[in-house]
């Protein structure tokens, strides 16, 4: 079962973060250090703070006000984010075009349909 060193929910919609937040924690896997950002450009600056040593586990929705996911991406300091990083995009949407796109951005790991579920979890940890 892989590990994380925190896991950061990154969506600006306080319902669906409550939510997820609460699968999170009962959940079977470890999520002592959960941090949610409703604002895009906090989870940013928050980023740059933990530096490389953390392994990190990033929900990310595209859909955001002042710096959507995308902007989010573009202005993410890959090369300052521990190798071992896993960036996840959450979204409503079911564009395909939207899957293809953040599939290609290479530090992207996939693009999951909200609400996130205990399946995807299991196949995050386990796989």
């Amino acid at each position: 079962m892989k590990q994380f060193d925190s896991v950061l929910l990154i969506d600006n919609d306080p319902v669906f973060t409550y939510i997820t937040a609460e699968l999170f924690r009962q959940s079977r896997y470890h999520f002592e250090n959960l941090k949610t950002y409703t604002d895009s450009q906090a989870a940013l600056e928050a980023l740059e703070v933990m530096g490389k040593e953390d392994t990190l586990l990033i929900f990310l929705d595209v859909d955001m006000p002042l710096l959507d996911g995308w902007q989010f991406l573009e202005f993410l300091h890959v090369d300052t984010l521990n190798e071992k990083t896993e960036i996840y995009i959450l979204s409503s949407s079911k564009n395909q075009a939207d899957r293809e796109r953040a599939l290609s951005i290479g530090h992207v790991n996939d693009y999951l349909a909200k609400p996130l579920t205990l399946d995807d979890l299991k196949l995050i940890y386990d796989e």
